[in-house]
C-alpha cells in the first residue's frame, strides 16, 4: 500500500479520518492470502496519549485504531508499520499492541565524531573537528550530514577565491554548524549551541588581550575522568564559582569533587561549553536545558502547561541511555525576599517563589543515576541532572533537600553557623 502521513489524513479530510483509517485496514479481508502493509509517518498525531481533555474526535480515530489492531475488527494479516519522534507522547494502548519498538535517537558523541570524520582531514585540523563535535551536541544523523557538506562546499569555494594554502578556522566551521542548527531549529534555550560557543570564544580572546596572554582552549581541561564513580548528580554554583560533582568512593562512601570556574563562565549560556564537554566524556546522546526562556517558547504560563513541557522534555531524557538534563533553578524556581524589623535590628529572610516546580525539580534530580560498567558499554545506563544556581539561599536549600553531599568547606560553615546560633539563643 501507499505509505500515508497522519498529518496529511488529519488535514485533507477531518471528518472522514476514521473511515479513511477503517478503509485502508480493511483491505486486508480482500486480501486474506497475502499480508496486508500499512505505513503511517507522524503516527503520534492519529494516536496521541489520551487525557480527560481529550476531544471526541481524538478518541474516536485512536479506537478505530485499537479496533483493527488485536480489537474486535481485529485484521490478521495486517502489518502496521508507523513512525514518530515523539513516542513519549504516544498512546500507551497503541504502543502495547506494536509488537516491536525500535527506537532510533540522536547521534551519541562518538557516533557524531564518527559523522564528521566524513570531513576530509585535509579540511579541519584535529582540535576543530573536535570542538564541532562538541558544537552539534543534539545534531540528528541529517544535520551533521548538512553540516559536512556545507564544510566541505565553503572550504573549496574559498580555496578557489584565495591562496593556496588557505586554512579554515574555528569561527567558519561554527558559523557554518550555526547556520544548519537554525536550518533543523536545534536550539539549546534562546539562541544555538555553536553561536554560544562563538560568543565563549570571542570573550576568552578579549581576556587574554587585556592579560597580554596567549589564548588557550579552557575546554580542553572540561572533564568527567573514568577513573571517578560518578552518582550523575551535579551542582554549578556562581556564588561560590566552582563545579561540584558528587562521586563514591571505593568504601562506597559519597564525595565531592570541586572545580573552578574560568573567568569567561559567568552566565547559564557562557557554562555550556563546559557541559557539552562533560556529555562528550560520557558519550551522551541527548542534552536538554530547563530554563525560563524553554517555558516561554512553549507558552507556559499555567501551571498545568508547564507542567506538561517540563514532564516532556523528563520523558524525551528517558528514551535514551545516556542523557543529561540541565535546571536553571534561579529562571524556574526564583526567589523571594523580605526584610523585618525587631529589637534585634534588621533581618532578612528568603523563600522559594515557586514552591510546585521547585519539588518537581527536586525529585527529578535526586532520580540521577550512573550505572556500574557493564562489557558492553552501549547498554549502561546514565542518566546526568545538572543544577545550575547563583542566589546563596536556594543554593543552600536546594543541596540539602537533593542530599547532595557537602564539601569538607561546606561541613565547617553549617558547624560554625550552628554553634553561633546557639550561642545567639
Amino acid at each position: 500500500m501507499k505509505p500515508r502521513c497522519g498529518l496529511t489524513n488529519l488535514r485533507s479530510i477531518v471528518v472522514l479520518s476514521e473511515a479513511i483509517i477503517l478503509d485502508l485496514c480493511m483491505r486486508g479481508n480482500r486480501l486474506p492470502h497475502l499480508m496486508c502493509c500499512v505505513s503511517i509517518d507522524e503516527i503520534d498525531s492519529l494516536a496521541p496519549k489520551r487525557d480527560e481533555d481529550s476531544s471526541e474526535g481524538k478518541v474516536a480515530k485512536i479506537s478505530v485504531l485499537l479496533s483493527v489492531v488485536e480489537g474486535i475488527k481485529d485484521v490478521p494479516n495486517l502489518m502496521f508499520f508507523s513512525a514518530t519522534n515523539r513516542l513519549h507522547m504516544m498512546d500507551e494502548a497503541f504502543l502495547r499492541r506494536m509488537s516491536g519498538k525500535f527506537f532510533v535517537g540522536r547521534p551519541s558523541a562518538g557516533a557524531r565524531k564518527r559523522i564528521l570524520d566524513g570531513i576530509p582531514k585535509t579540511i579541519v585540523q584535529p582540535y576543530i573537528r573536535e570542538k564541532l563535535a562538541t558544537a552539534t551536541t543534539n545534531f540528528s544523523g541529517a544535520a551533521l550530514k548538512a553540516l559536512t557538506s556545507a564544510i566541505t562546499v565553503h572550504y573549496i569555494a574559498q580555496k578557489r577565491l584565495k591562496k593556496a594554502d588557505y586554512e579554515m578556522e574555528e569561527e567558519e566551521t561554527l558559523i557554518l554548524a550555526d547556520r544548519t542548527a537554525r536550518q533543523y531549529q536545534l536550539y539549546l534555550g534562546l539562541d544555538t549551541l555553536p553561536r554560544l560557543l562563538l560568543h565563549n570564544l570571542d570573550d576568552q580572546r578579549q581576556l587574554a588581550k587585556i592579560n597580554n596572554e596567549n589564548q588557550a582552549n579552557p575546554s580542553g581541561g572540561f572533564h568527567l575522568l573514568d577513573k571517578y564513580r560518578f552518582t550523575g548528580k551535579i551542582i554549578i554554583s556562581f556564588q561560590d564559582s566552582c563545579v561540584r560533582m558528587e562521586t563514591i568512593e571505593p568504601n562506597n562512601k559519597r564525595h565531592v569533587i570541586e572545580e573552578d570556574l574560568i573567568k569567561t563562565e559567568q552566565t547559564l549560556q557562557q557554562l555550556l561549553e563546559r557541559i557539552t564537554s562533560y556529555g562528550n566524556d560520557r558519550n551522551v546522546q541527548l542534552l536538554q536545558l530547563i530554563d525560563l526562556n524553554l517555558l516561554s517558547s512553549k507558552g507556559a504560563y499555567e501551571e498545568k502547561k508547564i507542567f506538561e513541557t517540563l514532564k516532556e522534555r523528563y520523558d524525551e531524557c528517558m528514551e535514551y541511555k545516556r542523557s543529561m538534563i540541565i535546571y536553571d533553578l534561579d529562571s524556574l524556581i526564583g526567589v523571594n525576599k523580605s526584610e523585618s524589623e525587631s529589637s534585634m535590628g534588621t533581618s532578612v529572610s528568603s523563600s522559594v517563589v515557586n514552591q510546585s516546580i521547585y519539588i518537581y525539580v527536586t525529585s527529578r534530580f535526586r532520580e540521577a543515576k550512573i550505572e556500574a560498567s557493564r562489557a558492553d558499554q552501549k547498554l549502561t545506563i546514565e542518566r546526568w541532572a545538572i543544577a545550575v544556581v547563583r542566589d546563596p539561599f536556594l543554593l543552600k536549600k536546594f543541596t540539602a533537600d537533593v542530599d547532595f553531599m557537602l564539601t569538607d568547606q561546606q561541613i565547617n560553615e553549617q558547624e560554625e553557623e550552628e554553634r553561633l546560633a546557639t550561642e545567639l539563643s
